[in-house]
C-alpha cells in the first residue's frame, strides 16, 4: 500500500498558538502530537 501525503502550512496569530500549546499540553500532548494524530482519534 502506498502512503500519499502532502505538506500543510498554517499561520496563526502568536497569542492563539500560545494558547494551544497550553491546552495541549494539559492534556500531555505536543503540537506535534496533535499534528500526527489521525483525526478519528481525537
Amino acid at each position: 500500500m502506498v502512503s500519499h501525503s502532502t505538506m500543510l502550512h498554517v499561520r496563526v496569530d502568536k497569542e492563539i498558538k500560545a494558547q494551544a500549546i497550553e491546552a495541549l499540553a494539559a492534556v500531555g500532548l505536543s503540537m506535534s502530537d496533535w499534528a500526527h494524530t489521525p483525526p478519528y482519534l481525537l
